[in-house]
């Protein structure tokens, strides 16, 4: 039982789980961090989130959450205080829970009909007992008074409780954080009450809303997914689409195949199979810096081969001619993701939806890039033709977009901006 991505924040809590992402819900703290993976940026501040001015109405329904927050926690108060805790690696303040302890509380829960989200360490998160949430949304969609309720429970043992209703025409949540005191006493830390600017149930077993103004660029819409992924498809997704993912390299978003490599920047992938082959962060500073004629960082041929190389079916020579190959120097350019070369695009997720064995041992697996700030789990879809290798090493063969929605798919453009050497 998991909450995903690496990012943890009050509302819109995230927990990592080993750097693939899928969103939940919760954000009162996105107000304030815009969810970016780079330092120095210059960014514009968020617009404010748009609260509700505090009457009678808003102050019945805090104070209605905060007593079933309290009721909740008090049913699993026996098993937190049993537990045992262990200093947080990113606070010396804080304690956590083990994930099984996590999933010990989210069974009691569930088993006592409460819309709990299920998490895993490894798989993504899921919302159980997600019957109601269908019967909310066609009360809703026949105009007919409403409310959905959903719970999580937090690394520390705490509970993010948020609250939906369709109430007189209008869309509205209660969200209520509750964490633990050093005594071990349940504490209501933050209350929101706010207007939902749109929601909706989509085909997919995804439940969208969006509490930011409509501006609002990045985490627009946060997702609760109604159903459990297909593990051996998501065990797929992991292993060969989420080390690359789509921003900051084109090798999903442009077509190509070993026949053809077409666009296809090499330059741009280094870095993340450099995280595939070491487990690993790659750290420039210990190379050359080249200023002119363009900024770029000179990687050693013997590194640079050895790191990409065999995860395609390329020649030497073709590949050092697609990758700018710099013979003097024995050596390959490469920029750092920075804001000179970023095209800004909100986060894309790989989803594996299905895969097929060719005759010659290859497979064609079929993935879903999921955009959940755009309410989409289809931004695009492309196939993927990988063969694998012995002791596990394998191959892209190919690339192939197959379908395309109607929003703007991510940017297809090198870092650098050189044509080939002929």
């Amino acid at each position: 039982m998991r909450l995903s991505r690496s990012k943890k924040f009050v509302f819109k809590y995230y927990r990592c789980k080993n750097k693939t992402v899928q969103s939940l819900f919760f954000g009162i703290l996105m107000a304030l961090i815009i969810a970016m993976p780079l330092v120095g940026c210059k960014r514009e501040a968020p617009p404010e989130i748009l609260v509700q001015k505090e009457d009678n109405r808003e102050t019945e329904e805090i104070e209605t959450a905060t007593k079933r927050c309290l009721e909740i926690i008090s049913l699993y108060e026996e098993i937190y205080e049993k537990a045992e805790k262990i200093t947080s690696p990113y606070s010396p303040n804080q304690t956590l829970i083990s994930q099984e302890v996590i999933d010990q509380i989210e069974i009691l829960l569930i088993q006592q009909g409460f819309s709990v989200i299920n998490s895993d360490s490894i798989y993504p998160d899921y919302l159980e007992n997600s019957d109601s949430v269908y019967t909310f949304w066609e009360a809703i969609s026949n105009h007919e008074d409403a409310e959905q309720e959903f719970i999580s429970v937090s690394e520390n043992g705490g509970l993010f409780y948020s609250f939906l209703q369709y109430s007189g025409g209008e869309k509205l949540r209660t969200g209520v954080v509750v964490e633990w005191n050093e005594e071990n006493k349940p504490v209501i830390i933050l209350t929101e009450y706010m207007q939902v600017i749109d929601w909706e149930l989509m085909d997919s077993g995804d439940f969208y809303y969006q509490i930011y103004p409509s501006d609002r660029i990045y985490d627009d819409y946060i997702c609760v997914r109604l159903k459990p992924m297909d593990q051996t498809l998501y065990d797929l997704t992991v292993k060969y689409f989420s080390p690359i993912g789509y921003l900051s390299n084109n090798m999903f978003v442009c077509d190509w195949s070993y026949e053809d490599y077409g666009g296809l920047s090499f330059n741009d992938l280094f870095e993340f199979f450099y995280k595939v082959r070491n487990n690993d962060h790659f750290y420039a500073n210990q190379f050359e810096i080249i200023r002119e004629p363009y900024f770029h960082i000179n990687i050693p041929a013997s590194l640079f081969e050895d790191t990409i190389l065999e995860y395609f079916q390329i020649s030497l020579e073709e590949f050092r001619k697609r990758s700018l190959y710099d013979r003097e120097k024995d050596a390959y350019p490469w920029q750092e993701v920075s804001c000179d070369n970023l095209t800004y695009y909100p986060y894309v997720e790989p989803e594996v939806v299905g895969w097929k064995e060719n005759e010659d041992g290859s497979i064609t697996v079929t993935v879903n890039a999921r955009c959940n700030d755009y309410k989409t789990n289809r931004l695009f879809t492309h196939e993927v033709v990988i063969r694998n290798l012995e002791d596990g090493d394998y191959q892209y063969l190919s690339n192939k977009i197959i379908y395309t929605s109607d929003i703007q798919m991510p940017p297809n453009t090198p870092r650098i901006q050189m044509h080939p050497a002929e």
